[in-house]
């Protein structure tokens, strides 16, 4: 919102600071073409030209290419045309993909769009923002974004929220000429006036730093990308070597050197399970879809898949665990501490003192706590003679009736001290600071007294009043978190509070929402002096970090991850923004977040419920066990392709599959694989398994023997098929062996599933055999389609008799795995007992 939206008292020009005539037009336009615009600088993006060198990188997209131009040599136009379209569309997803990645600093420009009211050849103007220079005299008020870092030169009752880069919800005072001095850009005035001078711009601000780490670090890959990215590495070294094989063996049996190749590259093709990165892909993709209808928003889909295997949960507290705003907890007087509870009334001495303190409260104000005092009472208990708005020497506020009654609120050390006492009260009044501060909260002195309307005094530090209590403040936790903070530490994840504000802050709300352990407690400044090593081992003693910088939450990320945890980072401000983009996966509150935090984290919630996180947990690791499963089922599919794509051809026969063909069955694959393992139902409860994603292999040796038993049941089906029909052709023998092993596939799909057990899933899986087949049936009836893959019409009795051949091949290996499986845990029972005796 720009300054002339916001009303704003004028500002008082009586010190020597007020004065000054501030920069000439010409001085500002010379430094303004030396330094540049008050802007971010935007995130240098990956040249196009990167993108497609990396995406085309990829071992599966080079065997294909190369593939094409075998194609396009033998003079094969139409197959070369197919594998060349293909080649396109996934280049043009990963580029896609890419470029969406490049989003992450865009926001921070936002913050700079607005106006800035500053003296300029001795007049007060308004400039947009990105036009302040350094030198600059810029004048503030209530209400105001400030637009650059600067020093105070003159300040009235000046109060700023800085929480956007610290985190901190209640607002700092600043005074001219005090250490506090400084004011940072892309932080609120919520109280007072102010000049100060322009000492940076863009970049070189606090905002800008932020910006700059935010831009450096680059987006961990997750525990599945990394498992999935080395069994395709490991594929395509095997599948390359075979394919290098089989060209020599070839050539020595005097095959040309095009045919040798194209033969190698089949293999290759048929080997390498480029499956695996798209399977991924869409069941992250439509995990994402499922999440958004539970109001988490998914910019990242692989942090699906990162968040449910979460081992640490790093959390901010402002606007995270609590509701992101000050309201009004209790009262205090006669020793007695009475909690206020919303939409119950409280004692009349309660109520009394808060309708004094709201007496003692100008309106209109952006204060929080003057907010939240207003917020408790229904209407201005009396006309205002006189406000005398709050003072940061005397530290205090005050309010005159027309019937001379004084509302006076503020520092209660201040408040106090114009109040009649004896020891016994200030020590009653120290006990109970000492008492509501170790809850966290924060807390103004209420006074009454009596003034005669007629002689007002100047100021009302000569005022003698009456004490009445203190009124306690809290940003109050989020109703949801203390059930959501104990089913995610059920689950085996471990919760760290990492906050801004102070530690007495930070352990009372740990406190309340049931972070455990909260004792201990360490301080950003103590973490800045241990090393990586003496940090991990600190944190083994508490969950709770306070006054911390975004340098430090950066940090703690970094740390945590390097010891082989996997860190899910949540914040709403812009100091959270690097953690939340370095963190495995980032999670932003999609109402209160600014756009930085939700720009940089890979998951937004859109209703800012801290137990949407929970979902999201058991989301990825539903999806975690699914992918499993898929991965199994392209396993033990890829047994049969390799197997008809070799053995013709070791035993000099013709090639029954060309890339063509592989390509075809993998599309066949990719979609059954992903949704029928994709729509499994998730877990009752989030299992207690975290981090299970990130150190476990993608499967387990009995589960690998289960997926190649399976695979060989179809081969040796396939393998049947085709030695009887070998002699009626190359034509028959591709047809009818492609449908072998596509009958066989959906039997291995029956074979890893539940898909049999219930009425749902077996319509599920008769509507995909259905599908495929009526695919199959387009494949060998349409006739462009049949030639360009070298498939002839076959009666549809040798095709059904070719699809039971390979069913009844992969059921019995089925049994066999059946058998396998029952023997493993014989043995393991027999291990045991054996342990016991």
């Amino acid at each position: 919102m720009s300054i002339t939206q916001r009303p704003s008292p004028p500002l008082v020009t009586s010190s020597p600071a007020q004065s000054r005539s501030g920069l000439s037009t010409v001085e500002a336009a010379q430094r303004r073409a030396r330094d540049g615009a008050n802007v971010i600088e935007a995130h240098q993006s990956r040249p196009l030209a990167t993108a497609i060198r990396a995406a085309v990188g990829e071992p599966m997209l080079l065997v294909l290419m190369a593939a094409v131009a075998i194609y396009a040599l033998l003079g094969a136009a139409g197959d070369a045309a197919v594998l060349a379209v293909s080649v396109v569309l996934v280049v043009a997803l990963t580029v896609y993909q890419s470029w969406r990645a490049e989003r992450a600093v865009s926001a921070l420009q936002e913050l700079a769009a607005f106006e800035a009211v500053v003296r300029r050849d001795g007049r007060v103007m308004k400039i947009p923002a990105r036009d302040v220079v350094v030198g600059d005299l810029v004048e503030v008020a209530e209400g105001t974004r400030i637009a650059a870092d600067g020093t105070l030169l003159h300040a009235v009752d000046l109060q700023v929220d800085e929480s956007l880069l610290t985190g901190e919800s209640a607002p700092v005072s600043k005074t001219a000429g005090a250490p506090d001095a400084a004011v940072f850009s892309g932080t609120f005035a919520v109280r007072g006036q102010g000049t100060f001078e322009v000492t940076a711009i863009g970049s070189a601000t606090r905002l800008g730093q932020i910006g700059r780490l935010l831009a450096k670090q680059e987006r961990e890959p997750s525990p599945m990308e990394r498992t999935i990215r080395r069994l395709v590495r490991r594929f395509a070294v095997l599948g390359l070597l075979l394919s290098a094989v089989l060209v020599a063996v070839q050539m020595a049996h005097g095959v040309g050197l095009l045919r040798a190749l194209l033969a190698g590259l089949t293999l290759a093709i048929a080997t390498i399970p480029e499956e695996f990165p798209v399977v991924l892909s869409v069941f992250l993709a439509l995990g994402g879809w499922r999440m958004a209808r539970q109001n988490a928003i998914v910019r990242r889909p692989s942090a699906i898949e990162a968040i449910g295997s979460t081992t640490v949960l790093c959390t901010d507290k402002t606007g995270t665990l609590t509701v992101g705003h000050m309201a009004l907890h209790s009262v205090w007087l006669d020793d007695r501490e009475h909690v206020l509870q919303p939409g119950v009334e409280p004692p009349p001495s309660a109520r009394a003192i808060v309708e004094t303190a709201a007496l003692a409260t100008a309106t209109p104000t952006h204060d929080p706590m003057d907010r939240a005092l207003l917020d408790r009472v229904s209407a201005q208990p009396a006309i205002v003679l006189r406000h005398y708005p709050f003072n940061a020497a005397i530290r205090l506020a005050a309010s005159v009736t027309a019937q001379g009654s004084v509302a006076c609120k503020g520092s209660p050390e201040a408040v106090l001290s114009l109040c009649d006492r004896d020891d016994a009260l200030t020590s009653s009044v120290s006990q109970a600071m000492e008492r509501l501060g170790a809850h966290g909260l924060r807390m103004l002195g209420v006074a009454e007294g009596y003034v005669a309307p007629g002689a007002l005094p100047d100021s009302p530090a000569s005022m003698s009043l009456h004490w009445l209590g203190l009124v306690a403040f809290e940003d109050p936790l989020r109703a949801e978190v203390p059930d959501a903070v104990q089913a995610a530490q059920a689950a085996g994840v471990r919760i760290l509070l990492v906050t801004g504000d102070s530690i007495a802050t930070a352990c009372a709300i740990a406190q309340q929402a049931g972070i455990k352990p909260c004792d201990n407690a360490l301080s950003g400044a103590a973490m800045r002096t241990l090393s990586d090593d003496d940090l991990l081992e600190r944190l083994r003693l508490t969950s709770v970090i306070a006054r911390v910088q975004p340098e430090d939450k950066l940090r703690l990320v970094r740390v945590l991850a390097r010891s082989g945890e996997v860190v899910t980072m949540t914040g709403d401000g812009v100091n959270d923004a690097p953690a939340l983009k370095a963190a495995h996966s980032g999670v932003s509150m999609g109402k209160r977040g600014t756009d930085v935090a939700r720009e940089a984290a890979s998951i937004v919630l859109a209703d800012d419920n801290f137990a949407t996180i929970v979902g999201a947990i058991a989301a990825g690791r539903r999806i975690q066990r699914n992918l499993r499963g898929a991965i199994r089922y392209i396993i033990a599919v890829h047994v049969p392709i390799v197997g008809v794509a070799l053995l013709p051809v070791i035993a000099g026969g013709p090639m029954l599959l060309t890339p063509v063909h592989v390509l075809m069955l993998e599309m066949l694959i990719d979609p059954v694989s992903s949704l029928m393992f994709e729509q499994l139902p998730a877990d009752a409860a989030i299992p207690r398994r975290a981090g299970a994603a990130a150190e476990s292999p993608m499967m387990s040796l009995p589960s690998l023997v289960h997926a190649v038993l399976l695979g060989t049941g179809s081969l040796v089906g396939a393998a049947l098929v085709y030695r009887w029909v070998h002699h009626l052709g190359s034509g028959v023998a591709t047809t009818l062996a492609f449908f072998a092993i596509v009958a066989g596939n959906l039997s291995i799909l029956a074979w890893s599933g539940p898909w049999l057990r219930t009425k749902q899933a077996r319509k599920v899986f008769v509507l995909v055999t259905a599908s495929v087949f009526a695919v199959l049936a387009l494949l060998v009836g349409y006739l462009p389609l049949a030639h360009v893959l070298g498939f002839a019409t076959v009666p549809i009795g040798w095709a059904l008799l070719s699809a039971l051949a390979a069913v009844a091949a992969v059921g019995a290996a089925g049994i066999a795995t059946m058998a396998f499986r029952s023997a493993l845990r014989r043995a393991s029972v027999w291990r045991a007992r054996a342990s016991l005796s």
